[in-house]
Protein backbone atom coordinates (compact mmCIF):
# COMPACT_ATOMS: atom_id res chain seq x y z
CA UNK A 1 0.00 0.00 0.00
CA UNK A 2 3.10 2.37 0.92
CA UNK A 3 4.04 2.12 -2.34
CA UNK A 4 0.94 2.68 -4.38
CA UNK A 5 0.88 5.74 -2.51
CA UNK A 6 4.40 6.71 -2.65
CA UNK A 7 3.87 6.53 -6.64
CA UNK A 8 0.49 7.99 -7.34
CA UNK A 9 0.15 10.43 -4.04
CA UNK A 10 4.00 11.57 -3.04
CA UNK A 11 2.49 14.50 -1.32
CA UNK A 12 0.08 12.51 0.82
CA UNK A 13 0.62 10.37 3.70
CA UNK A 14 -0.63 7.36 5.30
CA UNK A 15 -0.34 7.04 9.40
CA UNK A 16 -1.68 4.22 11.77
CA UNK A 17 -4.23 5.15 14.19
CA UNK A 18 -5.17 3.58 17.31
CA UNK A 19 -8.17 1.64 17.97
CA UNK A 20 -10.06 4.24 19.37
CA UNK A 21 -9.36 7.15 17.01
CA UNK A 22 -10.14 4.89 14.16
CA UNK A 23 -13.52 4.06 15.79
CA UNK A 24 -14.13 7.62 15.99
CA UNK A 25 -12.71 8.65 12.58
CA UNK A 26 -15.01 5.68 11.32
CA UNK A 27 -18.21 7.51 12.99
CA UNK A 28 -18.10 10.26 10.52
CA UNK A 29 -17.32 8.03 7.45
CA UNK A 30 -18.96 8.86 3.67
CA UNK A 31 -18.75 4.76 3.30
CA UNK A 32 -17.01 2.09 4.46
CA UNK A 33 -14.98 -0.50 2.04
CA UNK A 34 -15.51 -3.97 3.30
CA UNK A 35 -12.99 -6.22 2.04
CA UNK A 36 -11.78 -10.03 2.52
CA UNK A 37 -8.87 -9.71 4.32
CA UNK A 38 -8.71 -11.84 7.20
CA UNK A 39 -5.82 -10.24 9.24
CA UNK A 40 -8.02 -7.59 12.19
CA UNK A 41 -4.96 -5.12 11.84
CA UNK A 42 -5.72 -4.56 7.85
CA UNK A 43 -8.79 -2.01 8.63
CA UNK A 44 -7.90 1.14 6.70
CA UNK A 45 -9.70 4.41 5.80
CA UNK A 46 -10.33 5.52 2.37
CA UNK A 47 -10.57 9.18 2.06
CA UNK A 48 -12.24 10.68 -0.40
CA UNK A 49 -10.72 13.89 -2.40
CA UNK A 50 -9.46 15.19 -6.02
CA UNK A 51 -6.11 14.04 -6.81
CA UNK A 52 -4.82 15.90 -9.66
CA UNK A 53 -2.30 14.85 -12.55
CA UNK A 54 0.82 16.90 -11.48
CA UNK A 55 0.53 19.48 -14.63
CA UNK A 56 -3.11 20.45 -12.77
CA UNK A 57 -2.46 20.30 -9.63
CA UNK A 58 -4.04 23.24 -7.11
CA UNK A 59 -1.10 25.35 -5.33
Amino acid sequence: METIRAKHAPDRKMVALASADFYLRIRFTHAIVATREPRLYASIIIRKDDIYPPENRKS
